[in-house]
């Protein structure tokens, strides 16, 4: 079937692999996960999908670096760190709207 199908249509190269291929390599770029990956085509392990299409992945690094950088710019500035009661004293510290309450 695949064959005779393939001919007629002029794409008498391409082969069902191919079209797998084309498949791992849609989902990675649409942002699947290699897990995700893995089990739509039915690898026993993600180290298998990794060998096989790992090399897909390599646009990956400059993606996240960007997505940080953007988290970073969106985040808010980190908490200041609760002041410690002094040692042997039983103050409890919690924080309300960026300032210290003590709960004492």
């Amino acid at each position: 079937v695949w064959l005779p199908a393939t001919n007629e249509a002029g794409i008498d190269s391409l082969r069902v692999h191919d079209l797998r291929h084309t498949a791992a390599s849609l989902m990675i770029s649409s942002g699947a996960s290699i897990k995700a990956v893995q089990r739509q085509l039915g690898h026993a392990s993600a180290t298998m999908t990794l060998d096989l299409y790992g090399h897909l992945y390599d646009d990956d690094l400059d993606a996240l670096a960007d997505a940080l950088d953007r988290r970073i710019a969106d985040s808010p500035a980190p908490p200041a760190r609760p002041r410690r009661a002094p040692r042997g004293h039983s103050e409890v510290v919690e924080f309300q709207a960026d300032r210290p309450q003590s709960l004492t």
